[in-house]
């Protein structure tokens, strides 16, 4: 009687964790995504300002725009983990 018991919550524990371990994955992943598409909008609203502010010179038009380069390539690299965890 032992014995079915402890295997029957054994088993109940590996299904729990290939659940978590499914969702946890899942979870990450849009996470990342929003948090790049935050990064991406706080990067453009950033050089908004200082274009409106009159603080903006040309390094500066250069730094935004290579910030915004590289977020953007985050954000795609973070929607092709989602696409392809989501198959």
């Amino acid at each position: 009687m032992k014995s079915s018991v402890k295997n029957n919550l054994k088993h109940r524990i590996e299904q729990a964790e290939d659940y978590l371990d499914d969702h946890l994955e899942n979870i990450t992943n849009i996470t990342q995504l929003v948090l790049t598409v935050i990064m991406f909008l706080c990067v453009i609203a950033g050089g908004i300002a200082h274009l409106v502010m009159g603080n903006l010179s040309l390094i500066g038009i250069l730094v935004v725009a290579l910030f915004a380069y590289l977020v953007w390539q985050m954000c795609k690299i973070a929607w092709t983990e989602y696409q392809q965890d989501k198959k």
